[in-house]
């Protein structure tokens, strides 16, 4: 019976972390957003030549290549909210949480990939 008690604590906790790290997540995702909307006009300079978008960058790249690495941050807080989560369930026999537990740490790991090379691949293109 005290086993039982304790593993409900861990549970507790465990949803705990995870409701932590999604608030974590979702503050990550909006600060980077949000500096990348005021510094670099995005999504909008997305539209614009290259050389515009490009002259841009390196017009504010003290502001915008921090908001990449806050959007990489996120990705690592989103791999371990997920495997938090997968760990606060009690549907570990089925394969649907197995499957989300795999998706959200491919989506963690795509998603750094994808913005870890703003910071870097544009010191190269200009």
């Amino acid at each position: 019976m005290k086993t039982t008690g304790n593993n409900q604590n861990y549970n507790i906790r465990m949803i705990k972390s995870s409701a932590a790290l999604l608030f974590a997540y979702i503050l990550l995702m909006l600060s980077a957003s949000f500096i990348l909307i005021f510094s670099f006009d995005f999504p909008d300079i997305l539209r614009e030549p290259v050389s515009v978008m490009l002259a841009k960058f390196y017009r504010n790249r003290e502001l915008t290549i921090p908001a990449y690495y806050l959007f990489v941050l996120s990705g690592i807080v989103f791999i371990f909210m997920t495997a938090a989560l997968y760990k606060s369930l009690s549907l570990k026999d089925s394969l649907y949480p197995f499957l989300s537990l795999i998706s959200g740490v491919l989506f963690g790991l795509l998603s750094n990939l994808g913005f870890i090379r703003w910071p870097f691949l544009m010191s190269y293109l200009g």
